[in-house]
């Protein structure tokens, strides 16, 4: 069934809004398949609907001249409804927004004015096709009988007016009599048309039947015609009296004639007829019996007939009633609120039944003869033997030659139209597709052609285009609709022309339709139907036509350039295939696409209700491709570049593309995507991870998987980063889509600074021991990197404690780098002299890795050829203390960085017998088996050295070194012997310094070059000298930068010989010392007690004077001030308790347990001792009443100070903020300043009681605020500093 639903969708926001239910009586027909257009009236946008087929569609829609003679009406309406408002929507009735349109024309074969005929499918489409004026134009359709009209009107929007409903009242004749055939012919031809004196003769004598009148009247009488152009816009007469609703109150014996008119008709016609009412009676009389007209008068009742007032001879029924028996119901049912009722727009059809243009009297329309595509005339128009073009006008008048074809496109329905500014200057309509044969036609015939309109001011020329697909190959009609080279035949298609913007005339857009199923009978039939045997093949095709090389020397003259066909591949989601669908387009090139027909094989016919949008300028994923080395590889931690090119579906660069740009992997990414113009975007990412399992994905669209597609555009070179875009990768031979790209990330430059070292050696090794760590060069994302760097590893001998080189001349040590050619890189290296060294690692000169470190070489194990001794060997003396060391080395020579666990024994011999231990050797034996002398107190310590614990050159502690301190009580001949780990050390030097490595290591190789060539010494041979390689020093001078060295010389020495100095100490005196000790400790406490207490007296003694003078000054005061009470004062409870009352202490008690300080079983205790005269208690009431007095006295002070206002809470302006402005007084400034100090100290007198500081503080915080307070006790005075917020001190001190 047909509906009249009007909807608005928001492109903005796409939400639809219902504008109107259909069925409304001022609305459009309930119909389907009208047409449906846009125009400008009154200078607002209107929309347009025409004919259509009303109601649903069955077997007799399409009525024959038999069944339209028997039924008097048909199923497809000619009627034709405009909508448009200025206002706000939704603020005014339905009946605001529709008005009723009346399309006249004048028939010139019938001499009358009529209105377009009704018909179904067919297009109107409005434009500026003539001298830039409004118009619209019709084409084609089915009429009511299921004709294919192949018939044009112009319709002249830009003459269309307004009509309203009017009214003449009629007394003397009856509703009955007025609606008689002949009586309301004649009242109609009189108020229509007018008349003269020949045309009333005439008229009379066409209807006999009509009793004549009086001769016709004098020419001065005034008979007058309508006014020219008028007369065709007074319709819709009608009768009402008081039986019609509303119109109850006329009586009986009245009548209205209820017309649609213009004002202009009414003043031009209506008017001038009947200013004079007698006029109207004869001609009434004249026109019929006296019983029918001849009776009708004017109903003056309540009406001002005066000429020209706005209220003449008529009642216009939209406004207020002008008689008192119009009703308003009336209103309400013909009228409107602005008081049209309709628009009356004049129309003309185009004549094609000339046969040459001087048979062309006004409008006509005519074709081109043009060359048949696929001929060698194709593109080409015929001329005659003048060189003019030649024309045709109908099927009937077809062109001379055989290779043309007459360009008119005849009869069809079910096609499209659109219009297009051509080349900016004048505007064509283009026809597209339909069905040619009448409706239910067995053998059906569908189009795919493409033609245009050309208009001049009496001509309508068409013109057929030239259409090829993309490679240049003619177009026809084909009913191969899975052919994509060319649009295949069909109807109900939905066009529009998009980019025809100035001089660029753009594309026509062509979208679905409905074509052949498996047979050729009418799909359109089968649809109305409702077919279930037959089949349709709905399209949800999209194609453009290039309309670039189109122009005037095509549309006007037939000289046609080849046009190309585009199919569009939509991505994404696109609308299912339909027909009949509503399509628009938006000003940014959105295509909008809705509802429609659809068929398939379950459901058979449905219609569709959805919407759909298609940006048209977006980029094309066929035509998007990429290019640029960052596509495929990339550095990590360098921004990394790659180019995307897109054009749109048309070949255009598409600018405003949406990506998405995904590169997943071990650390996705998402690219940063920037246009730089001309459909160009610069895409930026900066890879971290280093891998070659990346993968690049493009895709483009409008969002979401489902809306976005891999660009397939294929680039020559991809890594050039220059766009060589050859097209669609499926059309080129042996291409495959690029995308998505494998991308290999690299690691970046090595950071020493990300680097890594593994490994012990980096800080911990061994003398001479080969030592190694690995390094592994990683870029800033801890990549790492494939090798190839420039490492160098340096050790340099370090002070730990100056934390600096040992030796800043000195060589470092390098280690040996080995490039392990993945990242990795081995450093090794052996380092022979023990000690700390500061460890740099760099990389092309760059320190890395951590460093620099310490490195600690350790020594390696004892070794004790290498071990030496050295001290006091030839001086001893008995009852002294004597010292050797023993240094242990490792077979570097370095010193044991132990902790002590060396076996160190010192060894005083009486003598050496047997020989059983050689030296050199292991030797259980004490004295290699002889005499030891046990008087001898020995003590061994590690670490201390001849300096104390540390090198005093160096500030190293003493590594490796035994202190040896020997005491003999005895004297004589000795052999002092020093073992290590139960080994006679065999170089032992007399120096009490370390002999250095100059006079030790001559000694070491000596030895060793003995015990080579097994030159043993005997320990028991005392025949041998230098056995045991003891020396005495010479001299002493700095050596190895540790210790100091000694110059020596052999010394024949086999014993040392103890000497006896050793004398008993006289102990005498210590005795008397420690006798008298305690006596004189005595006396000395007794006289420290004694002055402390005389001290202890003496401030006793003044604190009472002060307290007594403080006293009487405070009574002095009380009895200036007044009564002198003070409540709580001095004395006053103590003054109670002599005269054996209880109650003062009590107050005080009690004040105490509300105060939470006491509990009752406290205060009770109390009590009782004071009543009993307890001196404890008396006396902490003494004092507490004392502090009280004291508190009240300081703010008595307080108030009665400088202030003189008697507030506690306001203190003295410091004086700097009274100093006066003017320098000169600066002076005085610091007089009044030193005055201020006074007030400052607040005379505050000494107080014990914490709780009076406390409200002493609180007080003066009020204003200013006191921030804290120091009390500090100088010779027996207290001097109170208190710090406040705001300036206090003078004289330059710092300001608080």
């Amino acid at each position: 069934g047909g509906t009249a639903d009007l909807w608005t969708l928001d492109l903005n926001t796409q939400k639809w809004t219902l504008v109107h239910l259909s069925g409304i009586s001022t609305g459009p027909a309930q119909a389907t398949f009208s047409a449906f257009t846009t125009m400008t009236f009154s200078g607002i946008v209107a929309l347009v609907t025409h004919g259509g087929v009303l109601g649903g569609y069955s077997s007799d829609t399409f009525k024959t001249s038999n069944d339209l003679a028997t039924t008097g009406s048909a199923l497809v309406t000619a009627k034709t409804s405009m909508y448009y408002s200025t206002q706000t929507e939704g603020t005014q009735s339905e009946k605001e927004f529709w008005l009723d349109v009346r399309l006249t024309f004048f028939d010139e074969t019938t001499d009358e004015d009529e209105g377009i005929p009704a018909r179904a499918m067919h297009t109107i489409r409005s434009g500026k096709f003539k001298a830039g004026l409004d118009s619209i134009i019709l084409y084609g359709g089915l009429d009511t009988q299921g004709n294919a009209l192949s018939s044009m009107f112009y319709i002249k929007v830009s003459d269309a007016t307004s009509a309203y409903s009017m009214g003449i009242g009629l007394t003397g004749i009856t509703k009955a009599q007025a609606s008689a055939t002949g009586v309301k012919a004649a009242l109609l031809r009189m108020i229509d048309t007018g008349f003269t004196c020949g045309d009333l003769t005439s008229y009379m004598t066409d209807y006999t039947s009509l009793a004549r009148g009086s001769t016709c009247p004098p020419d001065d009488w005034g008979w007058l015609s309508c006014a020219a152009g008028s007369k065709k816009n007074f319709h819709n007469m009608r009768f009402l009296d008081s039986t019609d609703a509303g119109f109850s109150d006329i009586g009986s014996g009245r009548i209205v004639v209820a017309f649609f008119a213009t004002l202009d008709d009414y003043e031009g016609c209506i008017l001038p007829l009947f200013k004079d009412p007698t006029l109207f009676e004869t001609a009434a009389s004249m026109l019929a019996n006296d019983t029918v007209l001849a009776s009708a008068q004017f109903d003056t009742a309540g009406v001002d007939y005066t000429y020209g007032s706005a209220a003449e001879l008529y009642v216009d029924l939209s406004t207020s009633p002008q008689t008192p028996w119009v009703k308003e119901d009336y209103l309400n049912q013909y009228g409107e609120d602005f008081g049209a009722v309709e628009a009356h727009i004049d129309s003309y059809v185009y004549d094609t039944t000339i046969t040459d243009d001087n048979g062309c009297r006004t409008d006509c329309a005519r074709g081109l003869c043009q060359g048949i595509s696929g001929t060698s005339s194709s593109g080409s128009h015929e001329t005659n033997s003048a060189g003019e073009s030649v024309y045709c006008y109908s099927d009937s008048n077809p062109c001379t030659s055989s290779t043309y074809e007459c360009a008119m496109p005849g009869k069809r329905f079910g096609h499209s139209a659109t219009s297009l500014l051509l080349g900016g200057t004048s505007e064509i309509m283009i026809l597209f597709g339909g069905e040619t044969t009448d409706f239910g036609a067995e053998v059906a015939q569908l189009s795919s052609e493409v033609f245009t309109v050309h208009f001049s001011l009496t001509t309508a020329t068409f013109s057929k285009l030239v259409v090829v697909d993309e490679d240049g190959n003619a177009c026809g009609d084909s009913s191969d609709c899975s052919s994509e080279l060319c649009p295949c035949a069909r109807t109900d298609a939905a066009i529009s022309v998009m980019g025809n913007v100035g001089s660029d005339n753009g594309r026509l857009l062509v979208f679905g339709g409905l074509s052949f199923g498996d047979s050729t009978a009418s799909p359109v039939a089968a649809y109305l139907s409702r077919s279930t045997t037959l089949t349709v093949q709905p399209l949800n095709d999209l194609w453009y036509l290039d309309l670039t090389d189109l122009d005037e020397a095509c549309s006007r003259d037939g000289t046609c350039n080849p046009l190309k066909w585009h199919l569009v591949i939509v991505p994404g989601n696109k609308p299912g295939a339909r027909w009949g669908a509503g399509m628009v387009l938006d000003s940014s090139d959105n295509l909008y696409i809705t509802g429609g027909a659809t068929w398939d094989a379950t459901t058979k016919f449905s219609e569709a209700s959805d919407l759909y949008v298609f940006q048209l300028r977006d980029p094309f994923y066929q035509r998007c491709s990429a290019t640029g080395a960052a596509l495929t590889a990339a550095v990590a931690g360098v921004p990394a570049v790659f180019y995307l090119q897109c054009k749109d579906a048309f070949e255009e660069p598409a600018n405003g593309a949406r990506f998405q740009i995904d590169i997943s992997g071990p650390v996705d990414m998402s690219p940063s995507v920037i246009t730089t113009g001309d459909g160009e975007y610069r895409c930026t990412y900066t890879p971290e991870r280093a891998s070659s399992a990346y993968t690049v994905t493009i895709r483009v669209g409008r969002g979401g998987s489902t809306y976005q597609d891999l660009i397939a555009g294929y680039d020559s070179d991809p890594t050039d980063s220059e766009h060589q875009y050859l097209g669609y990768y499926v059309n080129i031979q042996g291409a495959s889509n690029q995308n998505p790209y494998s991308l290999t990330v690299k690691p970046g430059d090595t950071d020493p600074a990300i680097s890594t070292a593994n490994g012990g050696a980096i800080t911990l090794s061994t003398a001479g021991v080969v030592s190694s760590f690995v390094i592994t060069a990683k870029d800033f994302a801890q990549n790492r990197r494939p090798g190839g760097d420039i490492i160098d590893a340096q050790m340099v001998l370090w002070n730990t404690v100056k934390n600096e080189a040992s030796d800043s001349h000195g060589t470092p040590s390098t280690g040996k780098v080995q490039d392990n050619s993945d990242g990795s890189y081995t450093v090794s290296y052996s380092i022979t002299a023990a000690g700390f060294y500061r460890l740099t690692v760099s990389f092309s000169g760059s320190t890395g890795v951590g460093t620099p470190v310490i490195l600690d070489v350790q020594t390696g194990v004892p070794i004790l050829e290498y071990s030496y001794a050295f001290g006091q060997i030839d001086s001893i003396v008995a009852g002294a203390a004597s010292t050797a060391w023993v240094q242990t080395r490792d077979t570097y020579r370095n010193f044991i960085r132990s902790d002590g666990y060396e076996n160190i024994e010192f060894e005083l011999c009486i003598d050496v017998r047997g020989g059983n231990c050689p030296h050199g050797q292991v030797c259980d034996s004490v004295c290699a088996g002889g005499t030891i002398d046990n008087g001898v107190g020995i003590t061994i310590s590690y670490g201390d050295g001849p300096n104390g614990k540390t090198d005093s050159v160096t500030g190293q502690p003493y590594y490796g070194l035994y202190q040896i301190i020997f005491f003999p009580f005895n004297d004589g001949a000795f052999e002092p012997s020093i073992k290590h780990n139960s080994t006679y050390l065999e170089c032992v030097f007399v120096s009490s310094s370390d002999p250095g490595f100059e006079i030790v290591d001559p000694c070491v190789e000596q030895l060793l070059i003995d015990r080579a060539s097994n030159a043993r010494r005997s320990l028991m041979d005392r025949s041998k000298v230098n056995r045991r390689r003891i020396q005495t020093t010479v001299s002493a001078q700095a050596g190895n930068g540790r210790r100091n060295n000694a110059t020596t010389e052999s010394l024949a020495l086999q014993q040392t010989t103890i000497a006896s100095a050793f004398t008993p100490p006289d102990n005498d005196l210590a005795i008397m010392w420690l006798g008298l000790a305690p006596i004189l400790c005595c006396v000395l406490g007794v006289a420290i007690d004694l002055i402390c207490g005389i001290g202890s007296f003496i401030n006793s003694w003044r604190a009472r004077k002060r307290m007594e003078g403080l006293e009487v000054q405070m009574d002095e005061r009380r009895s200036v001030e007044g009564d002198g009470s003070i409540p709580g004062g001095v004395g006053s409870d103590t003054q109670m308790l002599k005269q054996g009352t209880t109650e003062a202490p009590r107050d005080v008690f009690g004040q105490l347990q509300n105060q939470g300080l006491m509990t009752s079983s406290d205060v009770e205790r109390c009590r009782d001792l004071a009543t009993n005269g307890d001196p404890r208690i008396l006396g902490a009431l003494d004092s507490h009443e004392r502090s009280v007095m004291r508190t009240a006295v300081l703010f008595k002070k307080l108030v009665g100070g400088r202030n003189g206002n008697g507030n506690c809470g306001e203190v003295p302006r410091p004086c700097n903020e009274r100093r006066p402005k003017d320098p000169g007084s600066a002076r005085q400034s610091r007089k009044e300043c030193d005055e201020d100090s006074s007030m400052i100290a607040l005379s505050v007198v000494p107080l014990k009681s914490p709780v009076a500081l406390s409200i002493i503080g609180q007080c003066i915080a009020a204003e200013p605020r006191l921030r804290s307070g120091v009390v500090q006790e100088i010779s027996g005075r207290k001097k109170w500093e208190w710090e406040w917020e705001w300036e206090w001190k003078s004289r330059g001190q710092q300001r608080n």
